[in-house]
């Protein structure tokens, strides 16, 4: 299509006719405008690829669309960078949720914890779909599997700030993921009046949510789960695993130990697990890092063992150890800079500590032979009073690797926004 008018230059408006950076720059404002991209597909060939790209980079999953994803991907495989695999477990009402006084019976005690996959596909039938699948995928570039098993009743009753979210792609902002933290949540029956939490959640909500994975599987014995995941499909085309935080319901380690077995590939992992006291009482005996007290014996201890553990890692070039939740934050790092031959040693936190003699002489030694000339000691002071949890304690150490997912650390903030102030379990 052209116009033209009296003493002026004919002009081209066709799509081919614009600069190749203009037309990507319309295209990518396309998709980050968030509009339904299907009809701009048909606009040329050019344009077709470059939303094709972009539909297909990430995927999300479900045991239901397994059956038609094989036949689907042929064609877009090479164009698949990272698939979430969302299990969507069950959903369950208030007499399963479980109600706030709690089972009675023990049949009501495994009813109320139980999980399974849904009525279509049980779990044990939805990872051999999914590895089978998986399985046919030739190794082309990084491929990123994440797995995210949840029912979506989990936010229905006693944790309406839970959220079940993909992860952020490298180019999306920070914040960008997580919305509607202020939300006003309003469930009297489980503890929520206008936004303000005034019951705690029953101990059985709690063991619910995290209840083990395969606890109900269709297995007899601990053997025979592990000898069926050793018979899953080997699954050559993922490089990235990623188990995040939102997985509130546990596996076993040694499951997790024969899963990994099945990606010959894996060359990063991201596991996200909550952390579990079985013993409240001796939890808090042998803490050593808390807020009103600093067993500078036991740190010390910590860290002559992390330093001989340290001499056995001839490429080490940085190690942190932290730790953090409300009011506390602790971090120790030693970064070794080859090209300017020195290694630093640094205690960051809210705990004021005197580092011992010893320790400076054990971690002295691994500096030496790392060929390195000096040990540099830095002390940095965090104050307290801003530490609410541990996702505030990442952000203020400083931590120099990802030690949680972005996505994961807004999903902490959120729930801390929900739960400012009140009790977190009944007493």
């Amino acid at each position: 299509m052209s116009s033209t008018s009296h003493g002026k230059k004919q002009w081209d408006s066709r799509w081919d006719s614009l600069p190749r950076e203009i037309r990507l720059l319309i295209t990518q404002y396309l998709i980050q405008d968030g509009c339904p991209l299907a009809p701009f597909a048909t606009v040329s060939r050019e344009m077709q690829t470059d939303i094709e790209r972009h539909n297909f980079a990430r995927i999300r999953l479900t045991p239901s669309r397994l059956a038609n994803f094989r036949a689907m991907i042929q064609r877009i495989r090479g164009l698949v960078g990272y698939i979430w695999f969302c299990l969507e477990l069950d959903e369950y009402d208030c007499t399963a949720c479980p109600p706030p006084s709690g089972p009675s019976t023990s049949y009501e005690f495994t009813e109320g914890l139980e999980i399974s996959g849904t009525d279509k596909c049980p779990i044990t039938a939805s990872f051999q779909d999914l590895f089978s699948v998986l399985g046919e995928w030739k190794p082309h570039g990084d491929l990123t599997l994440d797995i995210s098993l949840y029912s979506p009743s989990d936010s229905e009753h006693w944790f309406p700030y839970l959220t079940f979210l993909p992860d952020n792609p490298p180019n999306m902002p920070a914040d960008h993921a997580v919305e509607n933290a202020s939300r006003k949540y309003h469930d009297p029956e489980h503890g929520w009046s206008n936004g303000l939490r005034h019951l705690a959640s029953p101990p059985w909500a709690l063991r619910k949510l995290f209840h083990l994975i395969t606890e109900q599987g269709p297995h007899d014995s601990d053997q025979e789960e592990l000898d069926w995941w050793d018979q899953l499909p080997s699954v050559p085309a993922v490089t990235s695993l990623l188990l995040r935080q939102q997985n509130c319901r546990r596996w076993k380690p040694v499951s997790l130990a024969h899963m990994f077995a099945r990606f010959p590939r894996l060359q990063e992992l991201h596991y996200e697990p909550w952390r579990e006291w079985d013993d409240w009482g001796r939890a808090l005996q042998i803490e050593i890092l808390t807020p009103d007290k600093v067993d500078s014996t036991g740190i010390g201890a910590l860290l002559l063992v992390t330093a001989a553990a340290a001499e056995k890692m001839p490429r080490l070039e940085t190690m942190d150890i932290w730790n953090g939740r409300k009011g506390l934050a602790a971090l120790f790092r030693y970064q070794v800079f080859r090209n300017e031959g020195e290694a630093v040693f640094t205690w960051r936190g809210t705990l004021e500590l005197a580092m011992e003699l010893a320790v400076i002489q054990a971690w002295q030694a691994v500096t030496k032979q790392y060929d390195v000339l000096r040990l540099n000691v830095a002390v940095e002071r965090l104050d307290g009073t801003i530490i609410r949890s541990h996702g505030v304690a990442i952000q203020h150490l400083g931590l120099s690797g990802q030690v949680i997912r972005p996505v994961s650390l807004q999903q902490i903030q959120m729930e801390q926004e929900a739960l400012e102030g009140v009790a977190t379990v009944e007493s």
